[in-house]
């Protein structure tokens, strides 16, 4: 009962926050619904009359149509592909509540995960207080306006089957939020490897071949069945015009390459600081290349591994009051050499097999005690490394991202504060045992 009353009160709090000044994503969310309930499904991805085209997965667009739908009985406008930057009364209640229904699927999710993580009640109070009241969370759901609290509710569904070893049913629900936000790409390797290590190493191990066999057939037929029926309109669209352009126009959507390595509002990575470092270039070569000769060769080196080596021609993506300007689009450095997404992705993979690398030679020399949930809290760490390495490497990474590192974060402490309280426990337990034999001897 307390955790519905905490509940409550955190939506009271929320519903205070629905005359805040919406952001562009409100405007973007509201002209998805009327995209998918005013065009033919085969026109959603080719829309382009505004700028707020579909970007998100199919999955998410059947969740925007539903939601379209309802918000027919309240205001027809809602809907309505003309009414740019609408936002009355109703249209702003609307909204927010539909984003209110998804803080309620997370609070399910997350009793679900604590349960199956076998958490106690209190330490179930504190993750919901935690991820619920999250100020991240609320400012980018309930104030800036996304539906963050379906796509982690998703999320927590999957770890809470992993961590009762139901690996199907936890990689369909991951199937399931790939195709509601493609940025949950960023936990892949580490599903990849954990599914790898714990159902084929381990089987193999064993010797458990059937086990090995019905486990890797089920998760392969439930995450197809979760793609087939997702991608399965323009699939048929495909077939009818016997043509790939459907697919071809969502994967464009998808990863859209032309807007450039940095996003409109930057991510605090690794390509910041890159960035940065070019600016700091672009004027020591401005004010001091003249002076000293050697500042001008040194340069000069620089410029060889560029594509465009002529300084002095100035293009529209310089580092000049472009790179930083809130447009996102291609990134052009004017002393470091320019990063494409093929780049991008090779420091990803190398990083994320010098990880493992270092992971299996731990737990190959790692003779540790006993701990609760060493498994699901092993996964976790790897998805927390995994979204690190996309976050600070990634092409176009979204400053938002670090939502998918933070709460993950939470429930990792928390499942380490609950494990040292049981270790601390039992010493306890161990210290009066010892110490009441040594009366009685």
């Amino acid at each position: 009962m307390i955790d519905k009353v905490i509940f409550f009160i955190i939506i009271i709090i929320k519903i205070f926050l629905f005359p805040t000044s919406q952001s562009t994503d409100f405007e973007v969310h509201r002209n998805w619904k009327a995209i998918t309930n005013s065009l033919p499904i085969s026109k959603w991805y080719f829309y382009s009359k505004n700028k707020w085209t579909l970007d998100y997965p199919p999955l998410f667009a059947y969740m925007e149509y539903i939601l379209g739908k309802l918000s027919k009985f309240f205001d027809p406008n809602i809907t309505n592909l003309d009414s740019i930057n609408y936002d009355s009364l109703v249209c702003k209640t609307f909204m927010r509540g539909t984003v209110l229904l998804g803080d309620l699927f997370l609070y399910f999710s997350i009793k679900f995960l604590s349960k199956n993580i076998n958490l106690s009640f209190n330490k179930f109070l504190v993750l919901l207080i935690s991820i619920l009241f999250y100020a991240g969370l609320v400012i980018v759901d309930n104030m800036h306006f996304q539906y963050n609290g379906i796509l982690f509710g998703l999320f927590f569904v999957s770890l809470g089957y992993i961590a009762k070893k139901k690996y199907t049913h936890g990689a369909v629900f991951y199937a399931i939020c790939l195709c509601m936000k493609h940025i949950f790409i960023y936990f892949a390797p580490a599903y990849f490897i954990f599914y790898f290590q714990h159902i084929i190493i381990n089987n193999i191990k064993k010797g458990n071949y059937k086990s090995l066999m019905i486990n890797v057939i089920n998760i392969g037929l439930g995450i197809y069945a979760v793609l087939q029926l997702t991608f399965l309109p323009f699939i048929v669209i495909s077939i009818q015009k016997k043509n790939l352009s459907q697919l071809i126009q969502i994967k464009d959507r998808l990863f859209p390459v032309q807007r450039g390595l940095l996003h409109t509002y930057w991510a605090p990575n690794f390509w910041a600081l890159y960035s940065f470092a070019d600016k700091i270039l672009y004027f020591i070569h401005d004010k001091l290349s003249k002076k000293y000769k050697f500042i001008e060769k040194i340069f000069d080196f620089i410029l060889k591994f560029k594509d465009n080596k002529d300084i002095n021609n100035k293009r529209n993506t310089s580092s000049i009051g472009a790179s930083e300007n809130g447009v996102s689009k291609e990134t052009g450095f004017d002393i470091m050499p320019d990063i494409n997404i093929k780049i991008t992705n090779i420091i990803i993979v190398a990083f994320i097999i010098i990880y493992y690398i270092k992971y299996f030679c731990q737990i190959s020399n790692n003779k540790t005690r006993k701990i609760k949930n060493r498994k699901i809290m092993e996964f976790i760490k790897h998805c927390i490394f995994s979204n690190l390495i996309f976050f600070n490497f990634g092409y176009q990474v979204h400053e938002k991202a670090f939502l998918n590192i933070s709460l993950l974060a939470l429930i990792y402490y928390i499942l380490l504060k609950d494990n040292e309280e049981e270790y601390l426990i039992k010493k306890k337990a161990e210290i009066k045992k010892y110490h009441y034999f040594d009366i009685l001897t």
